[in-house]
């Protein structure tokens, strides 16, 4: 019976060993795939990163880094093609509102969970109806609200709210209607000089990014500045490509500026 016993707990202790062996693996090959998700990420390789941080998910489902990760990026596929290719970009724009709602779903109070909703829902925005744009309006509100409890001066939230704001200033009259009737009206508190003022500070921090100025211009153009939007415009055309983005939103600026003058 003794040893019949020992062979048990040997057995047992070698069976723990293992479990915390392949446990530990797990966990540096975890590691390994989202510093190599994070190179491919930084360095533009974007359909290599998402590829990486799916593979991270598959050895840990829950992984907050890689979620976040790859709702963000697809939606940013769904961006780049939204001038291109819209159907297209609809369909990447609801996949990563699938994505963000697991990340949501997971961990709710933290500012990844909320940001990726806000973030989700604002890009399929302007192809809804009337009712689902008015309801999308308070619900990128209520997610974009809890994610600046965590972090308030992240450029993406802070990107978010310039556009919030400034599409929430100028609703239609069916817009105003269909909120007052079915919400008790529209979000209060937006306003197009607090558009401007996030851009503003957005491109204080990264003034050679060529989305923030050229939304500027957008604004400016909206309350009626002209010459601030051309300085804005000539600002974008200024610059030297380096994200994806860049370079198609140079040409779109050299188009803007040649309506403007």
């Amino acid at each position: 019976m003794i040893g019949f016993l020992h062979r048990l707990l040997l057995l047992l202790f070698l069976g723990t060993l293992g479990s915390a062996s392949y446990s530990q693996t797990n966990k540096d090959k975890v590691k390994q795939l989202l510093e190599q998700a994070t190179k491919a990420r930084e360095t533009y390789k974007e359909d290599q990163a998402i590829q990486l941080y799916k593979q991270v998910l598959a050895l840990e489902a829950s992984n907050l880094d890689a979620l976040y990760n790859v709702g963000l990026l697809i939606s940013r596929k769904g961006w780049l093609l939204e001038d291109t290719n819209e159907p297209l970009a609809i369909q990447y724009h609801k996949e990563a509102l699938e994505w963000a709602k697991k990340t949501y779903k997971l961990y709710p109070n933290t500012f990844e969970g909320n940001v990726c909703m806000a973030a989700a829902i604002g890009r399929l925005a302007k192809y809804y109806d009337t009712k689902e744009r008015v309801q999308s309006a308070w619900d990128i509100k209520k997610y974009a609200d809890a994610a600046a409890k965590y972090n308030p001066s992240h450029p993406g939230l802070k990107h978010l709210l310039a556009w919030w704001n400034f599409e929430l200033s100028k609703p239609t009259w069916l817009e105003r209607s269909m909120a007052n009737m079915l919400f008790g009206g529209l979000p209060k508190g937006a306003d197009v000089k607090r558009a401007i003022q996030y851009m503003q500070e957005l491109i204080k921090l990264n003034p050679n990014y060529t989305v923030y100025s050229y939304d500027l211009a957008k604004f400016y153009e909206y309350v009626g500045d002209k010459v601030k939007a051309i300085q804005c415009l000539k600002h974008v055309i200024g610059l030297k490509p380096v994200t994806p983005e860049d370079a198609p939103y140079i040409e779109a600026a050299k188009r803007f500026l040649k309506r403007l003058q």
